[in-house]
């Protein structure tokens, strides 16, 4: 019974990922506002009722693709060698979610984002949800509890420099999100991206 339940939780997910797939990639070609429920939808093959049963407003349906892109950042770096700099672990896992399938569905919505301000509270709520996924993996590497206040304030330094290099690109896509965020990360590199070890 359980590898039903299990196969039925798979097929909902996939579900829920096509769906915010289609709708991401409306919401960047023909705008948000100028596209329904109705028409994402349609495109996704579901109905407006299955749409509403996983997301409660329009807005809404762009945030597991968002999400995913976060979680393919935080397993690629708590997944880096152990040996490895922090700071090039956290450069590395940023640069290869970028490059992923979803990474390019990230930065179509943030290059969406700027004409549609509904979809900024959504983006904020994926922000915050990827700092409390990331927190326990890199207090792990600096040997640190998750809930210390040195951990919080580290993750949420690494957050603010991975938003602001993607923002920066999606109004300038002149800016290299990449080497934006390694430029924020080496300011706090020295006084909390080194292992509690280092300083002694």
């Amino acid at each position: 019974m359980s590898g039903v339940v299990s196969l039925r939780q798979r097929r909902q997910q996939q579900t829920l990922r096509d769906i915010s797939d289609v709708a991401l990639e409306l919401f960047a070609t023909r705008g948000f506002s100028e596209t329904t429920v109705e028409e994402v939808a349609r495109a996704a093959g579901v109905s407006v009722r299955t749409f509403h049963r996983y997301f409660p407003a329009k807005e809404d349906a762009v945030a597991p693709i968002l999400e995913a892109g976060w979680r393919d950042y935080v397993a690629t770096f708590a997944a880096s060698e152990p040996e490895q700099p922090v700071l090039e672990a956290l450069v590395g896992a940023l640069e290869s979610a970028l490059s992923s399938a979803t990474g390019r569905r990230h930065r179509m919505f943030l290059r969406s984002m700027s004409s549609s301000p509904a979809l900024e509270p959504v983006w904020l709520r994926v922000q915050q949800r990827f700092a409390d996924d990331l927190r326990p993996a890199l207090a792990a590497r600096l040997e640190l509890s998750s809930d210390s206040v040195r951990a919080r304030y580290a993750v949420a330094c690494v957050a603010a420099a991975n938003q602001i290099a993607v923002e920066l690109w999606a109004d300038n896509p002149s800016q290299p999100i990449v080497a934006t965020a390694r430029e924020c990360l080496v300011t706090i590199d020295g006084a909390l991206l080194r292992s509690a070890t280092a300083f002694h």
